[in-house]
């Protein structure tokens, strides 16, 4: 996938236990992995490279050369995500640069947090 002057690999997992409703525990999984959850929102029974989880419990495993920011969503919670970093962005990442991010995962708006988390809301 390349996006805002980068590629990297497609982030197609969902690792945010948001999103699982079942009655089941996630699997323990391994330092730099994570649960994946499935389409049915449960526990897929996978552990996962964190670069490939789309959706994350936190900004945990975003490296410097992306860009972690959270999704707004009242329902479930706060789902993070870990993109590439635009090339326009350099330093702290803010909507000034970075928007494009939020309005490629079907956001409306940005908005820079006061803990340095870019936000994107419906």
């Amino acid at each position: 996938m390349c996006f805002a002057g980068r590629c990297t690999v497609a982030t197609s997992h969902n690792c945010s236990p948001l999103f699982a409703e079942c009655d089941a525990l996630p699997p323990e999984c391994p330092e730099g992995t994570l649960p994946s959850v499935a389409d049915n929102r449960c526990w897929t029974g996978q552990c996962v490279p964190i670069e490939l989880c789309g959706f994350r419990p936190d900004c945990t495993g975003c490296d410097d050369d992306h860009v972690c920011f959270r999704g707004f969503n009242d329902a479930a919670g706060t789902p993070y995500y870990c993109q590439p970093r635009p090339l326009a962005c350099e330093g702290q990442v803010t909507c000034a640069c970075a928007s494009a991010l939020c309005s490629s995962l079907g956001f409306q708006s940005c908005t820079d947090a006061d803990d340095g988390v870019m936000q994107c809301s419906p």
